[in-house]
């Protein structure tokens, strides 16, 4: 079907409503709930593995479901008394364009749509690019929250991260999903401190 991506979901969401049919997209208060849910669990997984919670954690954003999921996930175990802190959540995505990042550097705290012409999509970009991020909001909401850092990467930087993950640890990523690293990368340069000893970044897809 012809559109964006947003206005196909858009499209279909009217569709379901109007057929009865169930709707499965994101950012639906429903299906936000069920998605954060299980995303939660990755924060879970890191924390088996590390036992603390690391002092950064860096996902790449589309609609920020994931981000949000790993997000509450810390943010649960914290107010649970498991952990002594909730890491810092950096928020990877691409210079090519996506409002959580777009919102947050702009000091903002409701998040504000981009014009659907303001982006610009490429085949390496095109699982992080966004002019609408559907559960942006929320996404948004834990930046703040956790004193985050957002940062856009290159299509450049995400495809030489992408070749370095599978040259030194054997690791096929997209280069979206490289871009949690090369996020990583940007802030332990801009803000980490000598304290800061676990950065730990999350990769999300594969080439194949």
């Amino acid at each position: 079907a012809p559109g964006t991506y947003e206005e196909l979901v858009d499209l279909s969401a009217k569709e379901a409503g109007e057929q009865g049919w169930y709707n499965g997209n994101p950012g639906t208060e429903e299906n936000s709930k069920v998605s954060f849910e299980a995303y939660e669990t990755i924060a879970y997984e890191i924390f088996d593995e590390l036992e603390y919670a690391p002092d950064a954690v860096s996902v790449s954003v589309s609609n920020g479901t994931c981000f949000r999921g790993v997000f509450k996930g810390f943010r649960k175990m914290f107010r649970q008394g498991k952990t002594d802190k909730i890491p810092v959540m950096i928020a990877a995505s691409t210079t090519g364009g996506n409002p959580i990042l777009s919102s947050f550097n702009d000091g903002r705290k409701k998040i504000e749509n981009l014009s659907p012409d303001a982006i610009t999509e490429t085949p390496e970009n095109e699982p992080i690019v966004s002019w609408k991020s559907l559960d942006g909001q929320q996404a948004l909401d834990a930046l703040w929250e956790s004193d985050g850092y957002a940062c856009a990467v290159s299509d450049a930087i995400m495809i030489a991260f992408s070749h370095l993950l599978e040259k030194e640890e054997g690791l096929s990523v997209l280069p979206a999903s490289a871009a949690s690293v090369a996020a990583m990368a940007e802030y332990v340069k801009a803000r980490a401190t000598p304290k800061d000893k676990c950065f730990v970044s999350v990769l999300t897809s594969r080439k194949y």
